[in-house]
């Protein structure tokens, strides 16, 4: 598509622009997620400037959470850029408190105030800004917390509604945009705060990372996100299609075709069949029913259940009442 501008863009609008046509962003309803950081300010910006020969209408949330004092008025600020680039704006405050589940607590209840905007102003997608900084840094949290190929996907790039453009994009390049447009972002205390695990990671591991192997580290690892979304999406349809084969029942496997299968889909069909008898997953669980079901014992599972394999079945059944102790 001709881009109708009177002036050249920058590198991240070339990259955006692009980044919009690969996720088919022509004629559609948007909602930026814009805190006053720096990759959101980038985003709103650039995407304004990129908007027009897209054909695309932008509207803007800002989220206040309520944990800062300063937070009103990072929001007042993307309130006023806003209504200069004239952009309708919309915001909502959570009015959170810090506590140890806070960055989890925070990031479900942002997400869901920003689909109620979505929803409410009849838009199509949000955006948010997320980098491939922040896909690396992910990436690493969950591996170091002993992840599988599907937490190692990182973040999303599509996920129905919700759709992040600048994966592909470093901090350092959002930076550099920042500098070249002269905005200044609003600075968030929190993203220095050691106390967070993220931040630990990013400072101290993924900054050290760079400076070993070189500032293309973080693209390599977003990269590899990227390729085990598309190896885990495949799997998952591999998996699908055989659990359909090997289930007997709403509550029971063919224990011989189960065995019969590669033990990557022995897992996600394991992890199906728990999951729909509402048993809780992890990943020691999935290796010790898959133990189980190979030496036909039964293994332990969560909510008081066994897994046992019998008869040629797998199947799930309470366990036994734990027998109390006498004291003596």
């Amino acid at each position: 598509m001709f881009l109708d501008l009177k002036t050249p863009l920058f590198p991240l609008e070339k990259a955006l622009y692009n980044a919009y046509l690969e996720l088919n962003l022509r004629r559609e309803r948007l909602l930026l997620a814009v805190s006053g950081g720096g990759d959101s300010l980038a985003l709103l910006w650039a995407t304004s400037r990129i908007s027009s020969p897209l054909g695309l209408h932008v509207e803007v949330a800002s989220i206040h959470h309520g944990l800062r004092d300063e937070s009103a008025q990072e929001v007042d600020f993307v309130r006023q850029l806003s209504e200069k680039l004239k952009i309708p704006f919309h915001t909502q405050c959570l009015n959170m408190r810090i506590d140890a589940a806070m960055e989890e607590r925070a990031r479900h209840l942002r997400y869901a105030a920003l689909e109620e905007i979505r929803q409410r102003q009849h838009l199509n997608f949000i955006l948010t800004a997320h980098t491939a900084s922040d896909q690396a840094c992910t990436l690493l949290m969950r591996l170091s917390r002993g992840a599988t190929l599907s937490g190692a996907r990182g973040i999303w790039r599509r996920r129905g509604c919700l759709l992040r453009p600048m994966l592909a994009l470093r901090r350092v390049e959002v930076e550099d945009y920042l500098q070249q447009t002269s905005l200044s972002p609003v600075i968030d205390p929190m993203n220095k705060d050691e106390r967070f695990f993220r931040v630990r990671m990013r400072r101290g591991l993924l900054e050290m990372l760079e400076q070993v192997a070189g500032a293309s580290a973080t693209l390599h690892l977003a990269q590899f996100c990227r390729y085990a979304d598309e190896d885990e999406s495949f799997l998952e349809q591999l998996a699908l299609r055989a659990f359909q084969k090997v289930q007997v029942s709403p509550a029971a496997l063919d224990a011989m075709a189960f065995l019969c299968l590669e033990k990557p889909l022995q897992r996600r069909i394991l992890a199906l069949f728990l999951s729909q008898n509402g048993i809780e997953l992890d990943s020691p669980s999935i290796e010790n029913s898959i133990v189980a079901i190979q030496m036909k014992k039964n293994a332990t599972l969560a909510q008081d259940s066994l897994l046992k394999s019998e008869k040629g079945l797998i199947f799930i059944e309470a366990a036994p009442p734990r027998k109390k102790r006498l004291l003596s």
